[in-house]
């Protein structure tokens, strides 16, 4: 049986985890104007030659309208190893959402996986699937198909503009400190708290005890050994498990701390 006077309370509390880790990013993403977006990628993509446009497929992938040169389609062909080819059916259909009827003069794609990284141990983007491709009316068009924790491909593409970094908004730097809030709350509160969802969970054996103990850091544990294992070997890995241990002490006096509240709600 649930404790239905908890029910409604944990149900909110599920809802404001869910809004603040997920729906903040989402909403400050959407919102982002095409220069802001390009600026994202300007450690790997340099400072726009025009002002862009930018039609969002879905979350981070991106078809970039510009003007530019032929020499900057060139360099930047051979920044991210791309080599002249035809654009497969599916990025043919997506490039024609951008620029309907467009003939495309000369088209460029990666041969092998690449990732950007902003240093050799930090995160950055997996490039899933790219395209640059010059109309016969002028215009570039830059198709991007990424993923957020890259793992090691076989070629990493470092920044080639280290004096450039994205401008953060208000709203941007709000998201960044809310949304990883929320998820650390979720990996750290959301265990003990669904445990207190059930009446039979009364803090009255030691092994309710335990289970009340461990339920937080164990979700701290196996988040960070997956990022661990998704970034080895490099520097990070080792950084990220050595500071994935030390959290679980602080986890577990959070647990401590909150007991006395879950022994009220437990009590009632």
């Amino acid at each position: 049986m649930l404790r239905l006077h908890y029910l409604p309370w944990y149900l909110l509390l599920v809802a404001l985890l869910l809004t603040g880790a997920l729906g903040v990013p989402l909403l400050v993403d959407k919102n982002l104007s095409p220069l802001q977006r390009w600026m994202q990628f300007s450690p790997w993509l340099g400072p726009a030659p025009s002002v862009p446009d930018c039609l969002r497929l879905n979350h981070q992938q991106f078809i970039f309208t510009l003007g530019t040169t032929s020499d900057w389609v060139d360099s930047t062909a051979e920044a991210f190893d791309c080599h002249h080819q035809q654009p497969s059916t599916e990025q043919r259909k997506l490039l024609n959402q951008a620029a309907p009827e467009q003939e495309l003069r000369r088209a460029f794609c990666p041969e092998k996986p690449l990732t950007m990284l902003r240093s050799d141990s930090e995160s950055g983007y997996e490039i899933q699937d790219m395209l640059i491709a010059e109309t016969a009316g002028g215009m570039t068009l830059l198709y991007m198909r990424l993923k957020d924790a890259p793992p090691h491909s076989s070629r990493v593409l470092l920044p080639r503009f280290r004096h450039l970094h994205p401008t953060l908004t208000q709203a941007e730097k709000i998201a960044l400190i809310v949304s990883p809030l929320c998820w650390l709350c979720i990996l750290t509160i959301l265990p003990p708290a669904t445990l207190l969802l059930f009446r039979a969970f009364r803090f009255t054996s030691l092994r309710q005890k335990l289970l009340w103990y461990s339920s937080g850091p164990f979700g701290i544990f196996v988040f960070g050994l997956w990022i661990t294992l998704g970034m080895w070997p490099s520097t990070g890995a080792w950084v990220c498990l050595i500071v994935t241990l030390l959290s679980l002490l602080p986890v577990l006096l959070l647990m401590a701390a909150l007991r006395p509240l879950g022994e009220h709600i437990c009590g009632k």
